[in-house]
């Protein structure tokens, strides 16, 4: 049986019995223990007490870093309580919280800047905080984004070198890799991270030589399983090489003069000399190297702006989909900007409803605070702030980048996935 005593009036527990800690014989006041709270909160802070916590006589308390005391029980059950604008936290401020994602019980510096002791509303530590302990364990998942030249940043730049793009930002919180292609349609994507493979010719004999052979002639394009046509490699190689073709290493190649579909056409070279193979109709696969490497994790998918979906959200949704299965991801986020209209982007969000995150709205509600431009409003450039475009009406420039990537890094943590 645990030993009762009576301190100012309650009963606590001293002693935990064999079977686990028993109830005190008698209910405690609870609103006479809040008015003894609210008289020690009025008293002069009983931190600034530095040295051992145990030598304060405290059996449990919430101290800094200096091991000055926020909060504590003395092991005669007194409580103490400091007033926290004297105890300088410095911790950095962790985003901004509205409606539910609003905490339940924070710890703040005195400038509102928030410490990672916090309790959500429905009385559990937040997914945004236990994303901050994976990273600092070397836990954090690896994010891969997916897309087209709005994903590998064209336009972000300021004196003409590419300069800033959205998973380059993502990856000052996380792992991320960035598997953006410019000029990529959604089958070209999808071919790539392989929710669509690739097919080599039936009856192509791949040399023993390391000998060049031509693929896909020009203007062809690449077949899918699907049905579809990939046209890998425009101006970017992520993702790709080296390819296998039934169990043989090697890259593929493009023979174009420019980045027109109507000008390329493809060939597969392997790595290393060693027997012919020539190709039946069950091995013609074209094996990626994100294939291989870069399934599971966190994806972000943003693709849309070069076609590849005929203009029906419904295909659009069906190649998500496609892909989210395939990459086998624990966690994901689809992204959309302009490359749906206003009366498409609903039923996107609907489809991934808790994993769609409206681009346009964003920017248009917090973009030009978060990119640090000191302006009230900006004359639109189509649907965004002018100052956030690149000047196409297509891509975002280095600031509309920087403001995406802080964005979606923020709404990964908030969600808890990294």
């Amino acid at each position: 049986m645990a030993e009762i005593k009576t301190i100012n009036g309650h009963t606590l527990c001293d002693t935990v019995a064999r079977d686990g800690l028993e109830a005190a014989a008698t209910k405690a006041e609870l609103d006479i223990l809040a008015e003894d709270v609210e008289a020690l909160a009025q008293q002069p802070t009983q931190a600034g007490h530095t040295g051992a916590v145990a030598s304060q006589g405290m059996a449990f308390g919430i101290v800094d870093a200096s091991d000055k005391a926020a909060f504590g029980v003395q092991k005669d059950g007194t409580t103490i309580i400091a007033k926290m604008e004297h105890i300088p936290l410095g911790a950095g401020r962790m985003g901004t919280f509205e409606g539910e994602e609003a905490p339940a019980f924070v710890i703040c510096s005195p400038e509102g800047q928030m410490s990672e002791l916090v309790i959500g509303q429905d009385g559990r530590v937040p997914d945004w905080v236990i994303g901050a302990w994976k990273k600092r364990l070397g836990l954090a998942q690896r994010v891969v984004c997916w897309g087209d030249s709005l994903t590998w940043g064209a336009g972000g730049d300021i004196t003409g070198w590419h300069a800033v793009d959205y998973p380059g930002e993502v990856a000052k919180s996380c792992p991320c890799a960035n598997m953006g292609v410019p000029g990529e349609d959604t089958l070209t994507i999808m071919a790539r991270q392989g929710a669509d493979p690739m097919l080599a010719p039936a009856g192509l004999t791949i040399p023993a030589a390391r000998t060049a052979v031509q693929i896909a002639a020009t203007g062809e394009g690449i077949p899918t399983v699907s049905g579809g046509l990939a046209y890998p490699l425009r101006q970017a190689t992520a993702g790709v090489n080296p390819v296998r073709i039934a169990g043989v290493l090697g890259d593929l190649t493009k023979e174009a003069t420019d980045a027109g579909t109507e000008t390329i056409a493809y060939s597969f070279t392997r790595r290393e000399a060693g027997e012919a193979v020539t190709l039946g109709t069950l091995d013609r696969e074209i094996e990626t190297l994100a294939m291989r490497t870069l399934r599971g994790g966190v994806a972000c998918i943003w693709m849309g702006a070069n076609g590849g979906w005929d203009g029906a959200v419904s295909k659009l949704v069906q190649q998500i989909e496609k892909m989210l299965e395939y990459g086998q991801y624990e966690d994901y986020l689809v992204l959309t900007l302009r490359e749906l209209t206003d009366s498409q982007r609903p039923f996107l969000a609907s489809a991934f409803e808790g994993h769609f995150v409206d681009l346009k709205a964003y920017l248009n509600q917090r973009g030009m605070m978060d990119a640090g431009i000191l302006l009230e409003e900006d004359t639109p450039t189509n649907g965004i702030p002018g100052c956030l475009d690149a000047g196409d009406g297509l891509h975002l420039n280095y600031y509309g980048y920087k403001a995406i990537g802080g964005y979606v890094a923020e709404t990964l943590r908030h969600r808890g996935m990294i």
